[in-house]
């Protein structure tokens, strides 16, 4: 993912997730939006140096050790933030059991 475009004012940004363009604005109620994401980790690193606050860094969050979600055994690790208006956004890596 990454940052597309920046207005402040009004307070909007456009992310590119792949070939989906996702508005972000003040004014709407809160909501939480889950993405997956390759490369975590790096996302995470490269987004908080151009000053992106995150609420919480990458976690394990789950081990799928039955397979609900995917692959048993996978691990799914998760970051988050919030946009300008409120909404939590879920950033959601899955590791293979081995790893």
């Amino acid at each position: 993912m990454s940052l597309h475009a920046r207005f402040d004012p009004p307070g909007i940004a456009f992310i590119m997730a792949g070939d989906v363009r996702l508005l972000f604005t003040d004014g709407l109620p809160a909501g939480t939006v889950y993405l997956d994401i390759s490369d975590l980790e790096e996302f995470h690193a490269s987004a908080r140096a151009a000053g992106v606050p995150f609420t919480a860094p990458p976690a394990l969050v789950h081990r799928d050790t039955e397979g609900l979600f995917g692959q048993a055994g996978e691990s799914e690790w998760m970051a988050f933030l919030k946009d300008p208006a409120g909404n939590t956004i879920g950033l959601v890596e899955r590791h293979p059991p081995d790893r």
